[in-house]
């Protein structure tokens, strides 16, 4: 059956179908006379293909050498070959809608790309100056890539300068570029001859040019596709980690884990998406040859140290333990990065002893907060990371075993209630269970089982643990061959627990404090409530009053209009009554003054007072609500 039947059937009813004049279009731009006409007849095969589904059948079973036709002949003819390569990008899309039937995307992808010379075809025009000519070829070859990328990978190595043409769109404008990115991605996987000459090509230098450019870590989606390429390129390939290491180095690697702003803990999801790409690059850059032993395995030895001395394990622990960042796959990353960062490399375990983490004079020992991390965490997968840490940091480290051992000293409540607490649990990590045994007789067996991969340290723990059960003194100084936890420790540890203890009782006492001053400045609170209610019930009186004088002072103006007995005159009369006014007003007045000092002295005091409440941490809104309202009854009354 042919292309043709597969896609139209063999029946006279499905060959009718309708395909939107595709048929009559192709012979238009095959056959026609007119320039102008066959660039009509593309353009409005290109409006049908993206419109209907048939169309694009059609095209595909029969128009792909007749567009294939023009790129080859028509280079002159712009508005031709931009019409065409739209066209075909209209062909390969699919909106994925149709249900149970073949996808013509899918299918025209499949008849292009056999096609004999496409992929050379399209590579060539990327050589055009035409800003739509690159953009559509490029969009074409990732549609290509996507569904036959083995296809196109062979294609591309067979075309002269294929690859090259490809990473020139790497430095074109910024939407072609972003298109050759996704492109160069799908044909780099699994493609070591791709791989090897995109390194000779330059590809490292223009990528971390164009990280930095995005804003490092900080950037968009373009940063994630260039650390994907990059990690393409590095996955399982020592000779282009070698070249990397020699010709650029590891700093840019290095320079892209360092957040910019450490006082933000807010990560979008597109920073953390890039922190974790970046994370495998390190990963990669760090991964084991597992045909060689550790010590002879020289490409990660090379890459661990040239990392260590980049300043990776601040940037890692600062991701993990120091800086806590909110998302918890970045942090189980980072704690994996460091495990493979010392692992097996003296030098690096060394450095990894005598860290620090956190701003002096409160540092700990990065172990120190490693191993915490280990216990604290309720995460198993971060536990589980940790972990890791600990046993790369042993591994074939007698001396870290030692200096481990010294910083494990059970707590007075890992030794009242260890038991209680761990139980038969399997999954508590390795700390938590040593110190649940070194205080029961059961507890030499399970250090037994915890350090069997570790001999030395395991005997010095146990003659320890012998040696204080046998003597009756559990909690005496335990020593042996190097391994010391004097008394004078345990008596600093007291000294530190009480110390603590003086601090929780001085904040209580503090917190009682606080709030039976809140409690205080709450009665006052009412009790200015009550004042404001008195004063604006003698605002209300005074108010009264005034309309009291003036409705007597309009009774004494009619009486007089009205009478007609003679009396004092009309001078006489209004003088006295302006008389009556001013003294009327500067009553008034001098009251309504009172009031307004009583008042802006209570709402200074209110004011205070809302200060030293929201400073306490009290919710003013919440204290004041209902301030101010009265009753029902109350107004009734007033308006009557």
């Amino acid at each position: 059956m042919g292309v043709g039947e597969l896609v139209f059937g063999n029946n006279e009813q499905s060959s009718q179908e309708d395909d939107g004049g595709v048929e009559r279009l192709l012979e238009r731009i095959k056959n026609g006379v007119l320039a102008e006409d066959r660039r009509h007849a593309m353009e409005e095969l290109q409006d049908v293909v993206r419109e209907s589904r048939s169309a694009q059948l059609a095209l595909g079973a029969t128009g792909l050498p007749v567009i294939l036709s023009v790129l080859r002949e028509e280079r002159g003819d712009l508005d031709l070959v931009r019409g065409a390569l739209e066209t075909l990008v209209n062909a390969l899309g699919s909106e994925g809608n149709s249900r149970g039937q073949v996808e013509p995307g899918v299918l025209n992808s499949e008849l292009l790309a056999r096609e004999e010379g496409c992929a050379s075809l399209l590579l060539s025009l990327l050589d055009e100056e035409d800003f739509y000519v690159r953009y559509h070829t490029l969009c074409l070859l990732t549609m290509l890539s996507r569904n036959f990328s083995v296809r196109l990978q062979e294609a591309v190595l067979a075309t002269p300068q294929g690859l090259t043409r490809l990473m020139d769109m790497m430095q074109d404008r910024e939407v072609i570029r972003n298109e050759a990115l996704l492109l160069l991605t799908f044909l780099t996987r699994s493609a070591k001859e791709i791989q090897k000459i995109a390194v000779f090509e330059g590809v490292f230098e223009k990528l971390f040019n164009i990280i930095v450019e995005e804003g490092g870590c900080d950037g968009g989606i373009v940063v994630q596709d260039c650390l994907d390429l990059l990690n393409n390129i590095l996955r399982d390939s020592p000779a282009n980690q070698s070249f990397l290491r020699e010709m650029l180095g590891l700093q840019p690697v290095a320079s892209f884990l360092k957040l910019r702003n450490s006082g933000s803990r807010i990560f979008s999801q597109q920073k953390a998406v890039n922190l974790l790409c970046i994370l495998e690059t390190v990963t990669l850059l760090l991964a084991r040859d597992p045909a060689k032993e550790l010590s002879k395995d020289a490409n990660a030895i090379a890459n661990q140290t040239v990392l260590m001395q980049n300043n990776v394990l601040d940037h890692l622990l600062n991701l993990s333990v120091e800086g806590r960042v909110p998302v918890v796959t970045i942090r189980c990353a980072s704690l994996r990065c460091i495990g493979d960062l010392i692992r097996g490399h003296a030098r690096n375990v060394e450095i990894l002893g005598k860290r620090t983490v956190g701003e002096e004079p409160d540092g700990v020992p990065a172990l120190n907060a490693v191993l915490r991390l280990m216990l604290d965490t309720s995460d198993k997968d971060e536990q589980m990371a940790a972990e890791y840490v600990i046993k790369c940091f042993c591994e074939g480290n007698p001396e870290g075993q030692r200096i481990l051992a010294s910083i494990i000293t059970p707590s007075v409540e890992s030794q009242e209630n260890g038991s209680k607490l761990l139980g038969t649990n399997k999954d508590f990590p390795f700390g938590s269970m040593l110190f649940n045994a070194l205080d029961t007789k059961k507890g030499q067996k399970d250090c037994e089982e915890l350090l069997s991969r570790n001999v030395a340290l395991a005997e010095e723990l146990n003659k320890g643990i012998n040696k204080d059960l046998e003597g009756g003194r559990p909690g005496l100084a335990r020593e042996s061959q190097g391994i010391f936890i004097s008394s004078v420790e345990i008596e600093t540890l007291k000294k530190q627990v009480e110390i603590y203890k003086h601090k929780i009782e001085n904040m209580e006492s503090k917190q009682r404090e606080k709030e039976q001053e809140a409690l205080y400045y709450k009665q006052l609170a009412e009790k200015h409530e009550g004042d404001l209610k008195s004063l604006s019930a003698a605002y209300n009186s005074l108010e009264q009053e005034n309309f009291r004088l003036d409705l007597q002072v309009q009774d004494l103006r009619q009486g007089v209009q009205g009478t007609a007995v003679a009396g004092p005159s009309v001078s006489e009369l209004e003088a006295a009554r302006e008389e009556g006014r001013q003294e009327a007003a500067k009553e008034s007045e001098a009251e309504l003054n009172d009031l307004l000092v009583c008042l802006g002295q209570e709402e200074s005091k209110v004011e205070r007072l809302r200060t030293r409440l929201e400073e306490l941490g009290e919710d003013v809104q919440a204290l004041l609500q209902g301030i101010g309202e009265e009753p029902e009854g109350e107004q009734v009354g007033e308006e009557s």
